[in-house]
């Protein structure tokens, strides 16, 4: 498991770490301290994350290996995504202003523009030849929309009518390949659209005191780990907060913490 944390007295702008855990022999790893968001680890085990220069960074789980991958000055680039295969990676780019959703090649660097939008708030992979994100449609609209990378064609799914609540804010979200659906985290629910026929499902909703801040799936069957903060009031001026993963099954009945 990839995670990051940060001490929570200190400004958000030095930094989080990026640890490994390996539950099997319990031993944890500080790989880097520069995380700003956005951890992805790929099928060919490097690590991207953005970091406190808004570039992505990539290392490899035993530590080895950190290398810049962009070098955007004055913007920002967050929140790679990888392919199936690990040998591309999604990200969303802005430079002087411009939007861009890109899809960057490992090995070759070339870049290709899939959309020039700042309304994207998720993206991720299908499978090589195709992608979802979720959009704004209007200021109480998000659209999940599939784009296929060869037709360069959008084909519309579902839409989340947020009726003036954050409570479907979409933060991110992956596909389900066996029951070929999406399966997406907001900031109080957590829920699976189906792509076939469109049908979403709410698997979880958070209490008052709680926020889910993401999740990741762990193999092919849907079971996932959550992303949970929540919050304690200490008097009428104060509060504070606890983080938590949680290992979720498919159909979000099991509900078992991760001990870290």
């Amino acid at each position: 498991m990839v995670y990051y944390r940060r001490d929570n007295t200190q400004s958000l702008f030095n930094g989080y770490q990026v640890w490994f855990l390996d539950f099997c022999i319990q031993e944890r790893l500080l790989l880097a301290n520069n995380a700003l968001y956005g951890i992805e680890w790929g099928s060919n085990d490097w690590i991207f994350y953005t970091a406190t220069n808004q570039n992505i960074y990539k290392i490899k789980s035993n530590g080895d290996s950190l290398t810049q991958v962009t070098f955007t000055h004055g913007g920002y680039n967050r929140y790679p995504k990888f392919s199936p295969s690990g040998n591309k990676f999604m990200y969303q780019s802005e430079v002087n202003g411009i939007t861009n959703l890109l899809i960057q090649e490992i090995n070759t660097g070339v870049i290709d523009t899939i959309k020039t939008t700042p309304a994207i708030l998720s993206w991720s992979w299908i499978d090589e030849s195709s992608i979802f994100y979720f959009i704004w449609e209007s200021n109480d609209v998000i659209g999940l929309r599939l784009f296929d990378l060869n037709s360069r064609q959008e084909m519309y799914i579902h839409n989340f009518l947020l009726g003036g609540s954050i409570k479907l804010l979409i933060d991110n979200a992956q596909y389900i390949k066996k029951d070929n659906s999406i399966l997406w985290c907001a900031y109080k629910t957590v829920g699976k659209t189906n792509i076939d026929s469109g049908i979403t499902e709410i698997l979880l909703n958070a209490f008052d005191h709680e926020v889910f801040l993401g999740l990741s799936l762990i193999g092919a069957e849907g079971d996932f780990v959550l992303n949970k903060r929540i919050i304690h009031m200490i008097d009428s001026c104060h509060i504070d907060s606890e983080y938590n993963f949680y290992l979720i099954s498919q159909d979000g009945k099991r509900y078992d913490k991760i001990k870290l």
